[in-house]
């Protein structure tokens, strides 16, 4: 099996969160993308790029909103 790494990307309405996790679960990278700041993205660019060369492979790139959750999420948390 070929194992790649994973980015893992939390949509905000103002700033994004990722995670970058190798194949044995190691966290590579934690940024926040602000989304009114171009520098942001071009560090989150350069991060997947490098993550690319280092494991010969495309990151798999997961995205989730918040608007996923009910509108109260608040039950969620008490799970």
């Amino acid at each position: 099996m070929n194992l790649k790494p994973i980015a893992g990307i939390d949509v905000a309405k103002y700033f994004s969160e990722m995670v970058i996790i190798s194949p044995t679960n190691e966290i590579i990278a934690r940024l926040t993308i602000r989304h009114n700041n171009p520098s942001d993205f071009d560090r989150a660019i350069e991060i997947l790029k490098k993550v690319e060369e280092d494991f010969a492979a495309r990151p798999i790139i997961v995205i989730s909103s918040h608007r996923a959750l009910p509108q109260n999420p608040l039950p969620l948390l008490y799970f």
